[in-house]
């Protein structure tokens, strides 16, 4: 996430300048050995303030794995919304934070901003696929940054999973990755058991 990674840069540069300004100190006091409790208060004020960016750091890595758990994006058509909403209330039953751009983006929000930091958050996108999502619109490119975003964090598994709606093909950039048939008897409890693999 481009924000708790900003964090984390702070925090590392702010480590770091403390280490450098106590390597300071510690060198100006083997010249002023008069003044050494100076030198001992500023270095243990150091030392803290040293340990205080690590735990900011950790805190920072810790919340953004509690928030990226479970978290699941829904992509679909604007047609399909209601299907997206079925499954969205689907999920939660499950134990899963669904991320639907009508639920999460206010009035006054710059929501293609919105939804691309909403993709950044979330541990798992879906792609609801119907005779609906061939139509040019901002969907494809929700589909771009899923790819971008959230393939890099594991190789083996797609954190991007196709949910075919109806029997519409599944899109070339999807094709190498294995789908969910929504439609079909146990499809809902395959796509379940594929998110809770990759959540867990």
């Amino acid at each position: 996430m481009r924000y708790e990674k900003r964090k984390e840069i702070n925090a590392i540069l702010s480590l770091l300048s403390l280490f450098i300004t106590l390597a300071g100190v510690i060198t100006a006091g083997l010249y002023l050995i008069s003044a050494k409790s100076t030198i001992l208060i500023t270095g243990f004020s150091a030392i803290l303030a040293g340990l205080s960016a690590i735990m900011s750091i950790m805190i920072s890595r810790r919340l953004k794995m509690a928030r990226e758990r479970h978290r699941v994006f829904l992509i679909y058509a604007r047609e399909d919304l209601e299907a997206a909403r079925k499954l969205a209330a689907e999920l939660r039953e499950h134990g899963f934070k669904p991320w639907l751009d009508i639920e999460q983006i206010t009035p006054g929000q710059v929501w293609q901003k919105a939804v691309i930091r909403g993709l950044e958050e979330c541990a798992v996108a879906l792609v609801l696929i119907s005779e609906h999502l061939s139509k040019k619109g901002f969907v494809q490119e929700e589909m771009k940054v899923a790819l971008e975003t959230l393939q890099e964090r594991k190789k083996d598994m797609s954190p991007v999973i196709p949910v075919r709606l109806d029997h519409s093909e599944v899109p070339e950039r999807l094709s190498h990755i294995l789908w969910v048939n929504l439609f079909e008897e146990g499809g809902l409890e395959r796509l379940v058991e594929g998110l809770r693999n990759l959540t867990r």
